[in-house]
């Protein structure tokens, strides 16, 4: 499914993700300043909240072609290739920036950005990385998003086949998994049990977006029915709903932050079901600005990080933290620019490609099979 506002609001989520880090660089999380996290000014910071967003996102537009069968294959080579090839290689751009740059921790800014790179570079990290098990993310902090993409996206056809066949049981089971992952997240320590467990909480958020792509033309209809009035009603709701509520950072544990992260996931479904009517759409999701927001939208995401930690280290002793920070955010823009149409770009053109020559491998598998002879020819 590809909308344009859907894109857009991709590439907005893409950018408050981007402040957000910036804000943590600055100020530690016990000073944030109330007057940009106590307003609504909050929504301009609210990262953790709009990875809720790219989570139902993520199942809305991967319903249509998330199905079994002949259908599967074809979907997890384009899927995984999609997610894996652009995080593999902003891991290898990690890693010869480390060696670069350095690791040693910085003393003029916040202990959240000294996580980052805090590992010493090994072939054992750089293998937890590139098998997203979980275990380690300081190479590239964005990537614990993308560890729970790619495990749900195996699991995610299952959950569409359901939705279609049975909604109500469906659902209720979703909701099943979201409560016994929760329960059993507090039975370990160990950090790969923890994060697929957090994938199974996330599991949710998917097959909410999925159940709004089945249902697309008549939540349409139905939104386009409304009052102006009730759609304003409506846009002010799912905000407030997505970035009010505290923002669930590390492991989601206890009813308060599960069902912050139900009413987060209500107000991303309220915002993105917004989208798919013309008449509840903003023109300003429909611009040139916005447009080029989603198209490097994930490799936005995949790089900022790199450009702010390298940006930062490469002035520690001749400028500010801060200034090092905020220089690091006009230098973001070209480097996705490039690495969306050097990495990206090809990587989804080899996903695409791949996909569609899958059944051709099974049809001539299938031909070799019933014919040996034909192997020869």
């Amino acid at each position: 499914m590809r909308i344009r506002s859907l894109d857009a609001v991709r590439g907005i989520a893409a950018v408050i993700v981007l402040l957000w880090h910036v804000s943590l660089t600055i100020t530690a999380t016990a000073h944030q300043p109330s007057w940009l996290f106590a307003s609504p000014l909050r929504m301009l910071v609210a990262g953790p909240p709009a990875v809720i967003l790219f989570f139902v996102l993520s199942g809305l537009v991967l319903a249509p072609s998330a199905s079994l069968g002949r259908e599967y294959l074809p979907y997890i080579v384009s899927r995984c290739i999609r997610i894996w090839m652009p995080f593999a290689a902003s891991i290898v751009i990690a890693v010869i920036l480390c060696g670069l740059l350095g690791q040693d921790p910085l003393r003029d800014v916040t202990g959240w950005f000294n996580y980052s790179w805090s590992d010493p570079v090994s072939g054992m990290l750089v293998l937890h990385h590139l098998l997203m098990t979980g275990a380690k993310d300081t190479l590239n902090n964005p990537a614990w998003s993308l560890f729970h993409e790619m495990r749900i996206a195996f699991i995610l056809p299952f959950f569409v086949v359901g939705l279609r066949l049975r909604p109500m049981e469906t659902c209720a089971a979703t909701l099943i998994l979201l409560i016994i992952a929760s329960w059993a997240i507090h039975l370990t320590d160990r950090f790969i049990v923890r994060s697929i467990l957090t994938s199974m909480q996330y599991v949710s958020l998917f097959v909410a977006g999925s159940l709004i792509a089945i249902n697309a033309k008549s939540v349409s209809a139905w939104i386009d029915a409304r009052s102006p009035r009730s759609i304003a009603i409506a846009w002010i709701l799912g905000v407030g709903l997505l970035c009010f509520p505290p923002f669930q950072v590390g492991w989601i544990s206890g009813p308060a932050n599960l069902l912050w992260l139900l009413l987060q996931g209500v107000g991303a479904c309220i915002i993105l079901s917004l989208c798919l009517s013309d008449a509840a759409t903003p023109s300003f999701l429909l611009g040139r600005a916005t447009s080029f927001l989603g198209q490097i939208s994930y490799s936005l995401y995949l790089t900022h990080m790199l450009v702010l930690i390298s940006v930062v280290r490469l002035m520690d002793g001749h400028a500010p933290s801060w200034m090092g920070t905020l220089l690091s955010v006009s230098l973001v823009f070209p480097f996705a620019m490039a690495f969306h149409h050097w990495i990206e770009r090809p990587s989804s053109m080899l996903a695409r490609h791949l996909a569609k020559q899958v059944p051709i491998w099974f049809a001539r598998s299938a031909s070799w099979r019933l014919h040996p002879d034909a192997r020869g020819r």
